[in-house]
């Protein structure tokens, strides 16, 4: 197995139409059938430096004669792995070596997955716990890669389906089993992808209703504190006019008449609210 740093050269050799399936730009995952060759496209999680994992990188693999070629623009730890097992077993077929690339591309799909889920979970454990609500961003981001997670496996589940269907020769009846459970987690993943998508978007909805209630408590509550405190200013306004006539004004006792209006006044602020429910 060696992988095509020079796909001019490296795939020179074979049929004219499988070397464009392999050469063409931005190729969704799936399987086709050549004259002496096929080619598997899949996505791998992309663990590059400054890269996100849900820009997941493709890789394209070619197999005939025996040989396994693999094309990709970004480096994929899936196919180092694989090269280092076809390193230590030179006796390995070509099956055994596509088969342990696609394992190992599965394996970081649902590595990833599980990662996603986790912080799912301690999202919403946030959410129902007393206290702040986390970041929007935070479940806006964990929403963008369930879907785009989801956009590349469904097709790659499907690619696999089909490799399986062909029934390749350069499978054997082992090979065939060890494919066919690679097709089930991979149908698991982009069934857990669409739980995680469709969860994302209800916590998304809880928290920001949760945002709206809070919001309209709080302007309820500064409704009913102006609400009461209005009346009040406006006769602390009017006794505080520098005019004649002002109540109470030579009685030494016009403090506490005037405090304990307020307070009946307040009183009955209160009562009227009571009675209309608004507390």
């Amino acid at each position: 197995m060696r992988e095509g740093e020079r796909p001019d050269l490296a795939l020179a050799a074979y049929d004219g139409d499988a070397a464009k399936a392999v050469l063409v730009a931005d190729a969704e995952p799936r399987f086709h059938r050549f004259a002496g060759a096929d080619v598997l496209v899949l996505r791998g999680i992309n663990l590059n430096t400054g890269d996100r994992p849900e820009d997941m990188v493709s890789l394209r693999i070619l197999i005939a004669n025996g040989r396994v070629e693999t094309l990709a623009r970004r480096p994929v730890r899936a196919v180092e792995a694989t090269q280092s097992y076809a390193a230590a077993h030179p006796e390995a077929r070509a099956g055994e070596i596509v088969l342990h690339l696609i394992e190992s591309l599965v394996a970081r799909l649902n590595d990833n997955v599980d990662e996603l889920s986790d912080k799912l979970d301690e999202l919403e454990d946030r959410i129902e716990s007393p206290g702040p609500n986390p970041e929007p961003q935070h479940l806006a981001r964990l929403r963008r890669r369930a879907i785009w997670l989801h956009r590349f496996c469904h097709p790659q589940a499907r690619a696999l389906d089909d490799a399986a269907a062909a029934h390749p020769e350069w499978l054997d009846r082992a090979g065939r089993v060890r494919l066919n459970e690679q097709r089930h987690a991979m149908a698991r993943i982009v069934a857990d992808l669409a739980v995680l998508r469709d969860h994302s978007r209800i916590l998304q909805e809880r928290s920001d209703q949760e945002l709206r209630e809070r919001a309209r408590r709080t302007s309820f509550a500064l409704t009913l504190i102006a609400g009461v405190f209005l009346p009040l200013n406006l006769v602390g306004a009017l006794f505080g006019a520098n005019v004649g006539g002002i109540p109470f004004a030579d009685d030494p006792l016009g403090f506490w008449y005037l405090l304990g209006s307020l307070l009946a006044l307040v009183a009955v602020e209160l009562a009227l609210l009571r009675w209309l429910r608004w507390i």
